[in-house]
């Protein structure tokens, strides 16, 4: 189960400003609905996708969630190892098999 209200957006060391968590997270914890994707029009309605920075020593996962049958697609984060509350979430949207929404590759996201 994701939790809620446990995000918040603050500056960052990485890059501009980067996602935080206001709680330790165990690994596998789910952190949350981090945007949707509707059909190819890519509107974005969560914020907080914006603001995950790249690291390849990353801290969660991006998991993709297709519904196919409303074309929405959900996109969750994941902790892949253990965060302790304040540390910055960061992905390795990079990897090959990274998923690839509106806001990290900038292109338009091809619903599948």
């Amino acid at each position: 189960m994701c939790r809620t209200n446990i995000l918040f957006i603050n500056e960052s060391n990485i890059h501009g400003n980067g996602l935080f968590c206001k709680i330790n997270l165990n690994k596998g914890d789910c952190i949350g609905l981090l945007a949707r994707v509707y059909g190819k029009d890519n509107f974005d309605d969560k914020p907080y996708g914006n603001y995950i920075n790249h690291s390849k020593e990353n801290n969660i996962k991006l998991d993709i969630i297709n519904d196919v049958s409303n074309s929405v697609v959900y996109v969750i984060g994941k902790a892949n190892k253990y965060i302790k509350a304040g540390e910055e979430l960061t992905a390795n949207y990079l990897d090959k098999y990274a998923p690839r929404p509106n806001f990290i590759n900038k292109n338009k996201f091809i619903y599948n």
